[in-house]
């Protein structure tokens, strides 16, 4: 900046002399020493040659140090960074979360498999996510400190509740039940539809599995046949993954062909995601006895 004013005030100058020196050519009663007007001439042209020579010398300082650029970019760069955790996932995702319940909720809980679902309210004044089991039990709130972008998303996206599930256990450090859980972000309906038809079906097999024996033999195989017909339609979910237990399946259908009923014989012939859960020894021996009871029923 200095140097331009410094050239300014040079051209300046330069102009008023030649505006004086023209005086003098046109003027004839102008009287002036020719020798002061060459002498003032040298002097500005020896005084900017001058200027420009200390103008080289001494390099200008930049505004800006390079460091503080540099820093500057840095800073920058890890805010936006920190900004992330208040975005919009980018895909849908199925996202992990946990929290630890009270000790006097101790009493109400169930261990072990639970679907439930997670909501947004209001609490002292702050709006956060309450996880609730199947029975809209409060199981505890979202940790907005350690998921701080899944609170973000799940306010943003869901004003209704929002399906959830996991498991409750105890932990033996803290003297209290610990639940690792899964929330589905960015599904379409569909998607979210079949995982709500997966969940309600794991939910009553267990169910179902824990409270024997059965009136209808059937009801359990029904279900668990459309759970595997589910599980294989999409893609795996590895959080929601029901394997059918031998122990459970395996004396059902032995009653039914120790039986001997054609009719009911001939039902388990629907089942075949659930054949091919058995032993191949005892799957063939179901299919030998279809074939069998098909026969007698032609006859």
């Amino acid at each position: 900046m200095k140097r331009y004013f410094i050239f300014g005030v040079l051209t300046i100058l330069i102009i008023t002399l030649n505006f004086a020196f023209a005086i003098v050519l046109v003027a004839d009663e102008a009287s002036i020493n020719y020798n002061v007007l060459l002498l003032m001439w040298a002097g500005v042209i020896l005084t900017a040659f001058a200027l420009v020579y200390l103008l080289k010398r001494k390099p200008l300082r930049p505004a800006t140090k390079p460091t503080n650029l540099f820093k500057s970019h840095r800073k920058s760069s890890s805010r936006s960074t920190g900004d992330r955790k208040l975005e919009i996932y980018p895909q849908k995702a199925i996202k992990k979360f946990k929290i630890y319940l009270p000790q006097d909720l101790t009493p109400k809980i169930q261990p072990g498999f639970f679907s439930g679902y997670i909501k947004n309210e209001e609490y002292a004044q702050d709006l956060v996510q309450g996880v609730y089991d199947g029975n809209g039990q409060l199981l505890g709130f979202l940790n907005k400190k350690k998921k701080k972008r899944l609170s973000y998303n799940l306010s943003q996206l869901y004003k209704d509740p929002v399906i959830c599930w996991g498991n409750i256990n105890w932990d033996k450090t803290k003297k209290t039940f610990k639940v690792k859980a899964f929330v589905p972000v960015l599904f379409n309906q569909g998607e979210m539809n079949w995982l709500r038809n997966l969940l309600r079906l794991q939910s009553d097999l267990i169910h179902l599995e824990s409270n024997p024996p059965l009136s209808d033999r059937f009801l359990y195989l029904e279900k668990a046949e459309k759970m595997l017909y589910l599980q294989q339609s999409q893609k795996p979910v590895p959080s929601l993954r029901y394997q059918p237990r031998q122990a459970v399946i395996e004396p059902f259908l032995r009653r039914i062909l120790i039986k001997n009923d054609p009719v009911e014989i001939l039902r388990l012939k629907k089942f075949t995601y659930l054949l091919k859960e058995l032993t191949p020894a005892f799957r063939q021996e179901i299919v030998t006895a279809i074939g069998k009871a098909g026969n007698k029923m032609v006859s």
